[in-house]
């Protein structure tokens, strides 16, 4: 049975990005999941209006570091810049919205029929000792290195689905590539489509890039489906131009760090 997957990750509170993502996703539809590798908030100025929308859409989602932080206040670590955005986001965010925050788990989730397993940072979670816990969230997947082979055979899934890096990125076959390299240029949807063979190749990861703060020199916001086969996996990686100029203007409004409105159009 063929299964497709639409996924997202690091929105940040990007209203414009989301929508846009959302937009363009409708007409690739339907789809039998809706998946969040983590990040709804944190950096941009509408994490309600980002919250509400994701959770109405049903999408299933894990917990990311600035979730947490946001949820929590725990942002030992963060730059200045981020923590300010935390700490707005904090202000803003209304009772249901947190709730909502609340409920993201802070462990992977696994797929249902065992194809894939989706964690924000990395499935070999760093421990927290104050709390004896693995914190999945924090950790950041760059280089064949850190590709969680036997872990991916533990869970004994195909693919593992990754965030937080803000790139796109794809771990096969002893090959690592970030970013993914898409066609069209920035005032065009891109794309860029990968098939892998687990028959031959049983394990890859695979990270879609980020909604709402792409970092790979790409100010587009970049998503993914995910179609998933017998013995075949195919990633079709999405880059959508959206009105950053509206988000910046948001940001200022927000009196968050001009840094933070500068990078959109950079996409760094």
């Amino acid at each position: 049975m063929t299964r497709r997957l639409l996924v997202i990750s690091d929105v940040h509170s990007n209203m414009e990005a989301l929508e846009a993502v959302l937009s363009d996703a409708q007409d690739l539809g339907p789809f039998d999941m809706k998946l969040c590798a983590g990040d709804l908030v944190g950096y941009g100025p509408n994490p309600n209006e980002v919250v509400q929308r994701v959770f109405e859409e049903g999408f299933i989602g894990v917990l990311g570091n600035h979730d947490r932080a946001v949820r929590g206040g725990d942002y030992a670590g963060f730059n200045v810049q981020a923590a300010l955005a935390v700490q707005y986001n904090q202000r803003v965010l209304s009772e249901q919205n947190l709730l909502r925050l609340k409920s993201l788990s802070n462990v992977p989730y696994l797929d249902p029929e065992c194809v894939f397993a989706m964690v924000h940072g990395s499935f070999d979670g760093a421990s927290e000792p104050s709390k004896d816990k693995k914190r999945y969230e924090d950790e950041y997947i760059l280089g064949l290195e850190d590709f969680p082979g036997p872990l991916l055979r533990a869970l004994d899934v195909k693919l593992g689905i990754i965030g937080h890096t803000h790139q796109p990125t794809l771990a096969y076959r002893l090959t690592f590539l970030m970013p993914i390299p898409v066609e069209g240029d920035t005032s065009s949807v891109g794309r860029s489509i990968h098939t892998l063979d687990m028959e031959t190749s049983p394990r890859a990861i695979v990270n879609l890039g980020s909604v709402g703060q792409p970092r790979d020199g790409d100010p587009r916001a970049a998503y993914g489906i995910v179609t998933l086969e017998q013995g075949q996996i195919s990633l079709h990686f999405r880059r959508v131009p959206y009105d950053f100029a509206t988000t910046q203007k948001r940001i200022r409004e927000a009196d968050l760090p001009e840094s933070l409105a500068t990078r959109l159009s950079r996409g760094r």
